[in-house]
């Protein structure tokens, strides 16, 4: 929906749900610029959590990083965890994704 005014940025930002200010997003142009080294966050839903951290150990070996449990599902079938990690530019950072992605009991890596 439009503003009156035709204008974006003007109008109050509307209510959503639970009282909460939505504001507009703008989309990037491009690519965002990232400076390596630099922190990155993994954010991973897995049903088998000890394995996960086996294999975390293994792939960042002595990489500065940080993993933290944020909980799991309702019904307990899922774990969320956290990994930063300091990566050295964006081959590292892809390919420990990749390699997240295809450990066993990994259900979605972000």
């Amino acid at each position: 929906m439009l503003p009156e005014n035709g204008e974006f940025g003007t109008e109050k930002p509307a209510l959503g749900v639970l009282g909460v200010r939505l504001t507009r997003v703008q989309p990037l142009e491009g690519r965002p610029e990232l400076s390596y080294p630099c922190d990155w966050t993994y954010r991973i839903v897995c049903s088998d959590e000890g394995e996960l951290r086996r294999v975390i150990g293994e792939l960042v070996g002595t990489a500065r990083h940080t993993l933290k449990s944020l909980g799991e599902s309702s019904g307990g079938r899922y774990r969320r965890v956290e990994l930063v990690l300091a990566v050295r530019d964006e081959p590292h950072r892809n390919a420990v994704f990749v390699a997240l992605t295809r450990t066993t009991g990994v259900r979605f890596v972000l």
